[in-house]
C-alpha cells in the first residue's frame, strides 16, 4: 500500500502475487532450501542416493517451523505444498527468517528460507542444509514499480547492481511452476 500511494519509488520484493497495480521487473532467482540442526532431518527424509536433498514428501513428517502465513514466504510454500499434494506438519508460524532459522539451529523443526537469508544468518556447525529437489526450487526477485512509474538512472544503477551481486548460476525450478510436472519433486 505504500508503494501504491507513492512513499516508495520501488521495492524489492518476491513476486508470489501478482496485483495489478504494479509492474514488475526480475532482478534474480533465489533458491529456497531447508535447514535444520543435526539429527532433525534422517537418511528416510533424502532422495535415495544423494544425502543433500531433501524429499519434498517429508514436509508432511519432519516437525516445521513456518512463517505467518500472509508473509511472501508463508505464501509461496502454501502454494508449493498444495502443488504437490503435501500437507506440512507445521509445529510453529514465526514472524520473520531470523527467528525461523535460530530456532532450526536450536533443533526445534526444520525451516525453508531463502538461501540469501541463510547466507545473512550465523553460521552453527550443528546447522545442515537440503536443496528441496535435484534441480533446486525457488523464486524471482523483482523491482516492484507503480504502473505509471518512470525508472531514473539511479533507479536503473542500483538494479544493475543488484542483479550483478545475486547472480543465480543454476537454473531452478521456479514459482509459479515449481517442475515439469507434478510426480517430480
Amino acid at each position: 500500500e505504500q508503494l501504491h500511494q507513492g512513499e516508495f519509488d520501488f521495492l524489492v520484493y518476491t513476486q508470489v502475487e501478482h496485483d495489478l497495480r504494479f509492474r514488475y521487473e526480475p532482478l534474480f532467482q533465489e533458491e529456497l532450501l531447508a535447514v535444520a540442526a543435526t539429527g532433525v532431518v534422517e537418511p528416510c527424509h533424502l532422495l535415495p542416493g544423494n544425502h543433500q536433498v531433501l524429499n519434498l514428501a517429508a514436509l508432511a513428517q519432519l516437525p516445521l517451523l513456518f512463517p505467518q502465513e500472509r508473509s511472501g514466504l508463508g505464501i509461496m510454500l502454501r502454494l508449493l505444498t498444495e502443488y504437490y499434494d503435501i500437507v506440512p506438519n507445521i509445529t510453529a508460524r514465526l514472524g520473520d527468517n531470523n527467528t525461523l532459522f535460530h530456532m532450526a539451529a536450536a533443533g526445534l523443526g526444520g525451516a525453508i528460507l531463502p538461501q540469501n537469508a541463510i547466507q545473512q544468518s550465523a553460521h552453527y556447525p550443528q546447522v545442515k542444509t537440503y536443496a528441496l529437489s535435484g534441480h533446486g526450487i525457488g523464486w524471482t526477485v523483482c523491482a516492484i514499480f507503480r504502473r505509471d512509474a518512470v525508472i531514473s538512472q539511479v533507479e536503473q544503477t542500483i538494479l544493475d547492481l543488484i542483479r550483478q551481486k545475486f547472480v543465480q548460476e543454476q537454473a531452478l525450478d521456479l514459482f509459479p511452476r515449481f517442475g515439469p510436472s507434478k510426480t517430480s519433486p
